[in-house]
Parts: C-alpha cells; sequence; structure tokens
C-alpha cells in the first residue's frame, strides 16, 4: 500500500536584490542567520533559502522570472505545507508593482496557507493574525507598505530617467559620446580627452561582406552559415563576436544576427537614443530622432538602400507563393519567378538523375493535371544564351558606375584625414610639456587610426579601379561569360553560389513571371516555356533533349498556338490533348 507523504511545515528564507552590488556574500551571510533565529522561534525548520539577484520587485520580474515566481508555482500545485513561513525583509522585498496587484498577490499567497513574516517591523501576517482583533489595522498598515513602496520605487524611476536624459542631451550638444556602448564591429577609443569610437578592422570588413552578399542575393542564413563554416575551418576573424563572454554568448552565427546587423542603420553611424520602460517590463522604448554621425559609418547610403532594395524585392516574390529553398548551392536560379500556365501554381525543383522543375500544385494533389517535368538544366543554358545582354550592363557587376564620383570625394577625405594624423602626430612628438609615457601611448593611438584609414584608402582605391573600367564593353562581356560559365559549372563552392545568387537577382529585375506550358496533343515532347516582363517577349522550347531560343519573327506564332491560358484550361478540363511526362 502506497503512503502518501504530505509536506511538513518549514520556514523559508527569502532576499532579493536590484542590483549584484546589493547582495554581497557577506550580507547575504548575515540575513542567513538572522532568518535561522527567526525560524527558530517560530518553531520551525529553516530548509529553503531563496535568493533573487538583480531583478526588480517594481517591474514584477522576481515574479516572472526569479526564484519568487518558482515559490509561487510551488505553492499553487500544493508543495508547500499550511503553516509555513516565508520570511523576508519587508514587504517591498516580495512585490513593489502596483498596489492592486501586490495586494492581490500578498493575500492569495497568505490565503494559500503560507504565512508571511518581515523582520524589519517583526510582524507576522497568516489569516489567523489578519482576522484577529488587530487585523483590520494590521492589513491597512501593509496596505500603506505596499503604496509607500511602489511610489517609491517611480519617484528613483523617474529621477534616474530624468538625470540620463539631461546627461544625454549635454553630451550630445557638445558632440560628446553619451558611453562606451557600441555595436560590436566597434571599440571605444579616446583621443585628446574626448571619448569616440573606432571600427575593429576585421569585423567591419566582416559587414561590409554582409551587405556585398545580399545586394548578390545571398539570404541571411547562408551567410550566417559560411560564416560559421569558415570560422569552424579556423579562421578566427569570423567568429561569433559575443562567443563566451556574458549572457549573450553563441555557439555560432545565426541568420537573425546578420539580419539585425543589416537591417540596423548603426552601420550608417546613426544611434537611436533608447530608455528603458519599466512600466513595460523595461522594454526599451525610442526617445527622439536619431544622432547622425554618432558612430564612424561602415557602408554607405547608396549600398545600405540597395541591399535592402534587394531584400524587399525578395519579401514580395518569395511571399508570394513562388518561393522555395535555395539549399547549399542554389540549384534553381528562377526561385520567385516559375508558374504553372495552366494553374498558376508554383513550380518546385526536384531531382531524378537530372534536374526537373515540376507543377507544386500537381505534386501535392491539389487539383493541377500537368504531370510534365521540365529539364531545369537546358532552360539555364537557354536562358544565359539569350540574355547574357540583358542580364547585367555594363557596371552591374561592380559597384554602381554611378558612385565613382563619390568614392573620388571619399578617397579625397581619407587624405585630408590621413595627413591631419600626421601634423597630429609630429605635433604630439614636439610638445615638451607631455610626458614620454602620455606621449607614446597617444602616439600608439593615432597611429592606430591612421593604419585604419590607410587600409580604407587602399581598398577604395581598388574600388575605383574597378568603377571606371567596369564600363569597357570588352571587360564587361568577358565578364558576363565567365559568370555564367561559373553559374552553370558543376564543382560546388561559395563562388558558384554567388554566381547563381546574382543571375536570380538580375533574372528577378528583368522578368515578372515564367510560364510553364504544357505540350500540345499533336507534340507530345515539345515544351514552351514563355519569359514575360521585358522589353521583347522571349519564349524557349525544349524538343529533343536539346532548349531552343525561338526567334522573334516566330513568337507570335507560338504564342498564337499555345492559345489564351482559359483556352487551355478549358481543354484540359474536357480532357483534350495528351499529357505526360517528356521524355527528354
Amino acid at each position: 500500500m502506497a503512503v502518501l507523504m504530505m509536506p511538513v511545515s518549514e520556514a523559508i528564507s527569502y532576499a532579493r536584490y536590484s542590483s549584484l552590488k546589493q547582495g554581497s556574500s557577506e550580507s547575504i551571510a548575515r540575513q542567513s542567520e538572522e532568518n535561522e533565529a527567526i525560524a527558530a522561534s517560530l518553531g520551525l525548520p529553516l530548509n529553503t533559502r531563496l535568493v533573487d539577484r538583480a531583478l526588480s520587485a517594481f517591474t514584477g520580474m522576481n515574479r516572472l522570472r526569479g526564484a519568487f515566481g518558482s515559490l509561487l508555482a510551488r505553492l499553487d500545485r500544493g508543495e508547500i505545507a499550511p503553516g509555513s513561513v516565508l520570511i523576508c525583509e519587508a514587504l517591498d522585498r516580495i512585490s513593489r508593482e502596483d498596489v492592486n496587484d501586490a495586494l492581490l498577490q500578498f493575500l492569495t499567497v497568505i490565503n494559500k496557507g503560507l504565512g508571511i513574516y518581515t523582520k524589519r517591523d517583526r510582524t507576522l501576517y497568516t489569516t489567523a493574525t489578519l482576522r484577529s482583533r488587530d487585523g483590520t489595522k494590521l492589513l491597512f498598515s501593509s496596505i500603506l507598505e505596499m503604496v509607500r513602496a511602489n511610489e517609491d520605487s517611480a519617484l528613483k524611476g523617474e529621477r534616474v530617467r530624468y538625470t540620463k536624459a539631461k546627461r544625454r542631451e549635454s553630451a550630445i550638444a557638445r558632440g560628446e559620446r553619451v558611453s562606451r556602448v557600441c555595436p560590436g564591429w566597434l571599440e571605444p577609443a579616446e583621443i585628446d580627452g574626448r571619448r569616440t569610437f573606432r571600427p575593429i578592422p576585421e569585423r567591419a570588413a566582416l559587414v561590409r561582406r554582409m551587405f556585398a552578399e545580399i545586394i548578390s542575393g545571398v539570404g541571411v542564413n547562408t551567410i550566417a552559415r559560411r560564416f560559421n563554416e569558415e570560422w569552424k575551418a579556423g579562421d578566427e576573424t569570423k567568429a561569433p563576436w559575443r562567443l563566451g563572454r556574458g549572457r549573450q554568448s553563441s555557439t555560432g552565427w545565426h541568420g537573425g544576427t546578420v539580419g539585425q546587423i543589416v537591417n540596423g542603420r548603426s552601420v550608417l553611424g546613426e544611434w537611436q537614443p533608447q530608455v528603458r520602460n519599466i512600466t513595460t517590463r523595461n522594454q526599451a522604448e525610442t526617445v527622439g530622432e536619431p544622432i547622425r554621425d554618432y558612430y564612424p559609418a561602415i557602408v554607405d547610403l547608396a549600398t545600405y538602400q540597395r541591399a535592402h532594395a534587394v531584400k524587399a524585392k525578395n519579401r514580395t516574390l518569395l511571399g508570394a507563393g513562388r518561393g522555395g529553398r535555395r539549399g547549399r548551392q542554389f540549384p534553381n536560379i528562377f526561385i520567385g519567378l516559375t508558374c504553372c500556365a495552366v494553374c498558376g501554381g508554383s513550380m518546385v525543383y526536384r531531382w531524378a538523375n537530372k534536374p526537373f522543375l515540376v507543377c507544386d500544385n500537381r505534386r501535392r494533389g491539389t487539383g493541377c493535371t500537368v504531370r510534365t517535368h521540365y529539364r531545369l538544366d537546358l532552360l539555364e543554358n537557354a536562358v544565359l544564351r539569350g540574355f547574357a545582354d540583358l542580364l547585367f550592363q555594363p557596371g552591374d557587376l561592380a559597384p554602381a558606375a554611378g558612385r565613382t564620383a563619390e568614392t573620388e570625394i571619399e578617397l579625397a577625405r581619407l587624405h585630408e584625414q590621413v595627413e591631419f594624423l600626421n601634423r597630429r602626430i609630429g605635433e604630439i612628438i614636439r610638445d615638451r610639456e607631455l610626458e614620454y609615457t602620455s606621449i607614446r601611448r597617444i602616439s600608439v593611438e593615432l597611429e592606430k587610426e591612421k593604419a585604419e584609414l590607410l587600409t580604407r584608402h587602399k581598398i577604395l582605391a581598388e574600388q575605383l579601379s574597378i568603377e571606371r573600367g567596369s564600363d569597357d564593353p570588352s571587360m564587361h562581356a568577358e565578364t558576363v561569360r565567365s559568370l555564367a560559365a561559373l553559374a552553370t559549372s558543376a564543382e560546388p563552392s561559395n563562388e558558384r553560389y554567388n554566381a547563381r545568387a546574382r543571375i536570380n537577382a538580375s533574372l528577378r529585375e528583368l522578368f515578372e513571371t515564367i510560364e510553364f506550358h504544357p505540350p500540345r496533343g499533336d507534340e507530345p515532347e515539345r515544351q514552351i516555356i514563355v519569359i514575360r516582363g521585358i522589353p521583347r517577349r522571349f519564349v524557349a522550347e525544349i524538343r529533343g533533349g536539346k532548349a531552343h531560343n525561338v526567334p522573334p519573327a516566330r513568337i507570335g506564332k507560338i504564342i498564337d498556338c499555345i492559345g489564351d491560358l482559359r483556352d487551355v484550361e478549358a481543354k484540359l478540363s474536357r480532357n483534350e490533348g495528351v499529357l505526360g511526362k517528356t521524355a527528354i
């Protein structure tokens, strides 16, 4: 026969500190001794000691995330015996929330059989004491204590926010930095006694690479995976920035992290002041307008806008039911464009000894009757042959040609900064009033900043060379051919992925849709693919295992043969024509 063990009444010690500084080991030890003495006077064993460190009772975080919340859960489950007592410094240790919430929690705990003993006024709150002759007075005094605690925390919070706001406004007005907090690709610095920030070269390069790959059509998850692979292969410059440090440690890059960096405007040098709203449990709220040039800019506005235009186009197209997985090698360069000409559903990638596109509605059995498999590799070759002149205009394969003037201006500005630093270093060295250690420290900092400027200058100079040469027709044609060859190569690589992603991005700029028409009954091996949305309509036909670009003179006849989509659907509904998998 099973014996049901009933919980035994006990004393429970609870301490809470709003900041880690308040919770010293000596303070905890002292309170432990006091609580043991109180438990002995109550005739209860002290078996449980709970401590909440750096959890606010004003926002209720000790109740939501702390040890006190675990105690309430045990009480709800009936795991704490009636007659047990919770020992704490005062009622404000348990809650500083609004009096309505604090009082409800207070009475709920007591009515479930857990008494509360406060050391500050040496008072025991139980159902018996609250129902005694002095119970009303006791209840009112507890309510007044709750009101005082809530108002005290609210007033302190307002004072702190006011002080921080004034300090922030004053610092911004003087052109100073409010604190040492900065994005992960920057580090705090100090020049001539003024607080500032400077880029960490390898991290800044990583951020610029994120934008370059986004513009090329690579997704954030793929970017994160590549960084992780390179890091695991031994490249420490790709290590996650917060790895092993603090509560935000990570085991690697995540697509969400890359997305946050690319979406944020800190890369442009902007800082958006924020405050913690304690009434909404410390959620951050923006204050005022963003401050420009607060941080060193890592990317220029044109690059930022171009990357976000690509992301917006991806959301529009891939969010409309024509998406699909890019995978590790971007198998389908037509992702986001393809549709079945009969049902309008998307075409999905499938592999059966060869790469194929098939109607997803037919594959899932949701109504479409088109069972044709379209050879993806043949269509790729046809499109790349037919659109090499349109896919990339001169300058598209390098940074935008319109940015050449901006690059030249930036180079001139960097040159002026380097010259200024050279003069400043000379002045510091000649300053006889400074001690040697100060001269050395300041010189090292200035030399480091100079090295970063020279590195940036070299990168921009190379970029300018590319921009100036990007309009050369012969160079452009050769680049397009190389890109197409790389995209259709059999060897998997990041370069192949980038080439296919870039072609996909260009296709989505040119085309609205690619329609896949089923074979006609009299020509079961003939497949027609119609591409719409460019200045001239393009038609490819696949027959005999080969893809052919239809000459412009024959396009009208082909379209007439296909007929209106509604006519095709009507024929299919009457079971006219022969549909089947094409042997190609």
